[in-house]
């Protein structure tokens, strides 16, 4: 199979004159989407762009510290987005979601450098930075729906929580079963996605690695291991991020502080 073809610049045009079809939905509907959808294409447009010539540089130098550092600045933004996304006080719980996405994403992703992939270096970043990338955007939809199904739940069911403290157990025996529910609603997606692998859908990685003329059977087990790999983070960290958020969440008297 020949390399990866290259996209050039009228490609490039071409892929941008597809929006004119949902600008047109929008604005024949009048679904007001228009201003958003043509900022959140120029944003993530610059975004890559920039990102692309950051990591020409960062593949070429291949230090760790320069990789780690890169990798810090990813869970940092992650981890501000996904409080921002569950409406939740950055300020206050910022320190212990950067900490559950390492017990999480961390974990796991040194795991899959050493005794997966077993490259070496083993901070190499045309592997660490993919990997990572692929696991920690997982890991913060996770969070985002943990958190969210969470504290929603402990507010709209807020009888339910007083009554199992008027009955004696603590906030945190109190909140078991909201705990369960969120962690719950993280696997499902997750779970139907891997159902459907390979029958309904060709995932990313899968398919990027055979446009890049790898054999299918090698981007196969590439998938198998990434896929696995990100279920077992996004649990790991969105049971880490409920378990510590939930330590500072209740006052005293077992009220809730957030929402």
């Amino acid at each position: 199979m020949n390399a990866t073809v290259d996209i050039g610049l009228g490609g490039l045009l071409a892929v941008y004159l597809l929006l004119f079809i949902p600008l047109w939905f929008n604005w024949r509907l009048k679904l007001g989407l228009n201003k958003e959808l043509l900022w959140t294409v120029l944003r993530m447009s610059v975004q890559l762009l920039l990102v692309g010539y950051y990591l020409e540089y960062l593949f070429r130098w291949n230090r760790p510290g320069l990789n780690l550092l890169w990798l810090l600045v990813m869970l940092l933004v992650a981890n501000v987005t996904t409080l921002k996304r569950s409406k939740l006080p950055v300020r206050q719980l910022l320190l212990g979601e950067t900490v559950a996405s390492l017990g999480g994403f961390g974990a796991i992703l040194l795991y899959f450098m050493l005794m997966i992939l077993q490259v070496k270096p083993w901070y190499d970043a045309a592997y660490l930075i993919p990997v990572g990338g692929m696991i920690l955007g997982n890991t913060m939809r996770s969070n985002v729906i943990a958190l969210e199904r969470f504290y929603n739940g402990l507010h709209e069911r807020q009888r339910e929580f007083t009554a199992l403290l008027l009955l004696g157990a603590t906030p945190q025996e109190a909140a078991r079963p909201f705990f369960a529910e969120a962690l719950r609603a993280t696997l499902l997606p997750q779970l139907a996605t891997m159902g459907t692998l390979g029958i309904v859908s060709l995932p990313g990685m899968m398919t990027g690695q055979m446009l890049g003329g790898v054999s299918p059977l090698l981007a196969i087990k590439y998938q198998l291991a990434i896929m696995i790999a990100i279920l077992v983070a996004m649990q790991l960290s969105a049971y880490c991020s409920l378990w510590l958020s939930s330590r500072s969440a209740f006052d005293c008297r077992g009220n809730l502080k957030f929402h």
